[in-house]
């Protein structure tokens, strides 16, 4: 029988069920700064919740970073401005 896999990327009701409470507790932690906010890796409406950053949070370890924030983050350095434009 194959392992089950927990994927990287949580939805709001998957990090829910991952950490066990309810959303709106969920809201509520992350509002305290307990549980690292989400993500939006699959764009402004889709947000995710980092596995790995939820796990090094409730561990006491530092969160860093998401590979996904660094590279967005070299990207936008890298890219000319142009005048009058977004």
């Amino acid at each position: 029988m194959p392992e089950s896999i927990t994927p990287r990327w949580l939805t709001p009701a998957a990090t829910a069920s991952y950490l066990t409470v309810s959303a709106k507790t969920l809201r509520r932690l992350v509002s305290q700064g307990l549980v690292p906010p989400a993500q939006f890796p699959l764009g402004p409406k889709r947000p995710r919740w980092d596995r790995i950053a939820l796990d090094a949070k409730l561990e006491g370890r530092e969160v860093g970073k998401s590979a996904y924030q660094a590279v967005l983050e070299h990207i936008a350095q890298a890219a000319p401005r142009r005048k009058g434009r977004i």
